[in-house]
């Protein structure tokens, strides 16, 4: 294909997109997972050892470029005593638009070992754009970068609370356009099976969903396969998450749904 003839092809994509977006109005996503107040927290291990903490948190509702959304909180960080082995800090937000459930903004603050990120998204979809800042160690050292998006964009993590919205099926696979850093991409989820799972919040039966990230994304930094447990039921709550890599695995456990 002539190179400008597939520039043309991608803009008048977005633009149709945005058409019609103005024509319809924006998606409706209809939501019963989960209200403007859940806390999920979790037991971090990392094989057979206690390692840490993640809280999964709907802080609340706040409005964002005159939107309603979801302000979503999530924090990983490991215990004193593993600190010396491993040190996790991690904090990652996003604000999901109440009505269409796509990403109006996320920020990642990530600190895994020698391993540190800083990175702020910002969603335009009316230029159908992002903005991407990212900080390095040097408080000087600011990179920003801007690109396209195509409608209905979710963050990495806005893109596991819109699959809670999902009607979950045995053997069905869902696309999700994610965007990572600089890099929108179709999000492949896939949901394998039902399994009923014990975790220390109880016993639940669940479907057991692998979404493919790209590398060093999620809640704690992916290096290999994910696979997440989410209750067979209307609010599809995650219980159970794997991680597995060539040097290990990690396990997040529900403790308590507050």
């Amino acid at each position: 294909m002539n190179p400008r003839n597939g520039l043309l092809l991608i803009i008048l994509a977005i633009t149709t997109n945005f058409i019609h977006a103005q024509e319809t109005g924006w998606r409706k996503i209809e939501n019963t997972a989960f209200a403007s107040k859940e806390k999920l927290i979790f037991n971090i291990r990392w094989g057979m050892i206690n390692a840490g903490e993640a809280v999964m948190e709907v802080s609340g509702i706040e409005t964002i470029n005159g939107h309603d959304s979801y302000h979503i909180i999530t924090t990983a960080k490991s215990h004193p005593f593993f600190d010396g082995m491993y040190k996790v800090r991690n904090e990652n937000e996003s604000w999901i638009d109440l009505t269409s459930f796509c990403s109006l903004k996320y920020i990642q603050n990530q600190r895994e070992g020698g391993y540190i990120k800083k990175q702020s998204l910002f969603f335009d979809y009316i230029e159908m754009k992002y903005t991407m800042i990212e900080h390095g160690n040097d408080l000087n050292d600011i990179k920003t970068v801007q690109g396209a998006i195509p409608m209905y964009t979710q963050d990495v993590l806005s893109s596991l609370y819109f699959l809670r919205t999902q009607p979950l099926e045995q053997g069905k696979e869902y696309y999700v356009n994610t965007q990572s850093g600089s890099i929108n991409y179709p999000l492949r989820i896939v949901v394998y099976k039902k399994e009923t799972v014990q975790v220390p919040a109880g016993k639940f039966e669940c479907y057991v969903v692998e979404p493919f990230l790209m590398k060093n994304t999620g809640i704690f930094r992916s290096r290999g396969q994910v696979w997440i447990w989410f209750t067979a039921d209307s609010r599809k709550i995650p219980v159970l998450m794997k991680s597995k890599f060539l040097i290990g695995s990690i396990t997040a456990e529900l403790i308590s749904i507050q």
